[in-house]
């Protein structure tokens, strides 16, 4: 009797809504940016290491963050008060 290989189940995907990325914060993984847009793990990456992403990308040591603002002016959501940088008034 021969053995199948066991094969990962294909993640199923997240719907995301306005009140979750709002909910998100004021920044997060590229992963989760990725999502939003409907990208697989695999071509965000491709496309941050390679800067053809519509949205900006920060480099800090080995990880990439994303703001969400950029991410809710991009899918034109208001994202009012509540997700602003602690440092965007100075």
């Amino acid at each position: 009797m021969t053995t199948q290989p066991k094969v990962k189940p294909k993640p199923k995907p997240v719907r995301w809504t306005r009140a979750a990325i709002i909910g998100l914060g004021a920044r997060t993984d590229l992963r989760t940016a990725g999502q939003i847009f409907g990208m697989s793990e695999t071509r965000v990456y491709e496309a941050a290491k390679a800067g053809r992403l519509p949205f900006p990308v920060l480099r800090v040591g080995t990880r990439y963050v994303v703001p969400v603002q950029p991410l809710l002016a991009l899918l034109g959501i208001d994202g009012g008060e509540g997700i602003r940088s602690p440092i965007a008034g100075q």
